[in-house]
């Protein structure tokens, strides 16, 4: 059973101050990438009438320092945005399962692969690698390539 906590259009500090203090052991991100080359995640502004970007040097920093000073048992993260391939290899230093992208996938794409994901996830008792393949599978229903979905399982990149 999961105890979903959503929160919707959050800003850099609300993006660590909620990590921080609902400490999840899953993270699910689902928003936007900008580009294969992106250079970080895009959150809101602090004003809220745009977008920001919260830098791959930062995205260290943040869960380096949920890891290592909060301590929060975060067992996996899922960055269902696009191109978000180079940031799930940088948080995997610190989580031991992150989800990434590399292409555009779409919100069809990345709505059926959060289906598959976590219906497997609560199906086999928190399997994350089952709940990866069962979330890149239906996202192929949608038309999703095998490719566009990366999986980094103790800071090495799973190929399955």
């Amino acid at each position: 059973m999961f105890t979903l906590i959503y929160k919707k259009a959050v800003d850099d500090e609300e993006f660590k101050q909620l990590t921080e203090t609902e400490k999840p052991h899953i993270l699910h991100f689902s928003g936007h990438g900008e580009s294969e080359d992106s250079e970080g995640i895009i959150v809101q502004n602090e004003n809220k009438n745009g977008s920001a970007m919260i830098s791959n040097d930062a995205l260290d920093a943040l869960f380096e320092y949920l890891a290592e000073e909060v301590k929060i048992d975060l067992q996996a993260v899922v960055l269902n945005a696009c191109y978000s391939d180079g940031q799930a290899q940088i948080i995997s230093k610190y989580v031991p399962h992150v989800i990434g992208t590399t292409a555009d996938i779409g919100d069809s794409k990345a709505i059926a692969f959060s289906v598959g994901f976590y219906f497997k996830l609560a199906e086999s008792g928190a399997d994350y690698v089952m709940a990866y393949k069962s979330g890149r599978t239906q996202a192929r229903m949608k038309g999703a390539k095998k490719s566009n979905f990366v999986l980094y399982k103790d800071g090495v990149k799973f190929e399955a």
